[in-house]
């Protein structure tokens, strides 16, 4: 409804039914939360995502390779959130809870590193998500494929 006939207002409000209609399942706020990003309205999915997470898994396995997949994204655009809003702290435990999670990601972990020591990473956390949601509506659907997130210099979720 957003990309194909321009009205984000009538996705959010299919997602806010599916989520009434399906009590503590964690996928209507994830994709609430990627919408409000799209829209650059990020007060809004950041509470989106924290809804999510709370909700995850959702009466899925939360060994099931998907579900730990859209954890893993929404903990690294909630890092990313709160590293662009300043909130170091809150993105540091993000990182944190990604890589133990889904350990193997370079890229966050320099990411961590760099914001540990209180430094600044060489990619900007804004640039970064709206770089993986670009990504992310090429190819239609969430870049799965750990090789295929770096190929551009960035973890896709």
């Amino acid at each position: 409804l957003s990309r194909e006939i321009g009205r984000p207002d009538l996705a959010h409000e299919v997602l806010r039914e599916a989520q009434y209609n399906n009590p503590f399942n964690y996928e209507a706020p994830l994709e609430d939360a990627r919408l409000y990003l799209k829209e650059k309205r990020t007060a809004e999915a950041l509470r989106a995502m924290d809804v999510a997470l709370a909700f995850w898994p959702g009466g899925k396995s939360p060994e099931a390779p998907e579900t730990r997949e859209d954890k893993a994204a929404l903990l690294l655009y909630r890092g990313l959130l709160n590293e662009a809003d300043g909130h170091t702290d809150r993105a540091i435990e993000s990182y944190r809870a990604l890589l133990g999670l889904s350990p193997g990601r370079p890229v966050i972990q320099e990411r961590l590193d760099h914001l540990e020591k209180g430094g600044q990473p060489s990619v900007l956390a804004t640039r970064l998500w709206r770089d993986t949601l670009l990504e992310q509506d090429k190819q239609g659907v969430t870049c799965r494929d750990e090789a295929h997130a770096e190929h551009d210099g960035h973890d896709h979720p």
